[in-house]
């Protein structure tokens, strides 16, 4: 049996009622779900990977508190994880990184840029580098088509004695990392 009676004013108001609070539970519903979605489920997909291009800003630091490189106050540092431009390391604490999120990492000298060797210490002749220059200084010497650093330890009349050594061998390293972007 169909009904054939109309619906009294009262009723379409009331139907209109619970139409209306239905759809404000769906959209609630479905808000909840996009915050979820993108929180959750996007912020998985966005945590950095090995063979992710990465902009990260960076405070590298000695034990002692030191800070002997940052990218603060500039563009951050880009690179590819795994490639291996960067300490192995760093490049690995990158990874599962969420744009945004900071991480302090402590990486060992054996794991940066070992103990210093004795055979990266050596004389080159004076009349090799320019008269005037003092121990400390930084010197760039040719090895084929690498131009590498050395600090000149000490000057003698015949011979300088420079050291090829990394600045920071012998030091165990901490950075603050920040990661920027995933590109």
């Amino acid at each position: 049996m169909y009904c054939t009676k109309k619906l009294s004013l009262n009723s379409l108001k009331i139907i209109k009622i619970v139409f209306k609070s239905c759809l404000i539970s769906f959209l609630i519903i479905f808000l909840l779900y996009l915050t979820y979605y993108f929180t959750k489920v996007k912020g998985e997909i966005l945590a950095a990977k090995n063979g992710d291009k990465v902009k990260v800003h960076y405070t590298g630091m000695l034990e002692n508190g030191t800070v002997f490189d940052s990218s603060e106050g500039s563009e951050p540092l880009e690179f590819v994880i795994g490639e291996g431009y960067l300490i192995e390391d760093f490049e690995n604490a990158v990874i599962g990184m969420e744009i945004n999120q900071e991480k302090d990492v402590k990486i060992s000298k054996d794991n940066a840029y070992g103990e210093p060797r004795e055979d990266l210490i050596f004389e080159i002749p004076r009349e090799e580098v320019e008269d005037d220059v003092q121990p400390g200084e930084f010197l760039f010497i040719s090895n084929g088509d690498n131009r590498i650093p050395v600090k000149v330890l000490d000057v003698k009349d015949s011979v300088v004695i420079i050291d090829a050594n990394h600045p920071l061998a012998g030091h165990d390293l901490l950075f603050k990392i920040r990661l920027v972007e995933i590109l």
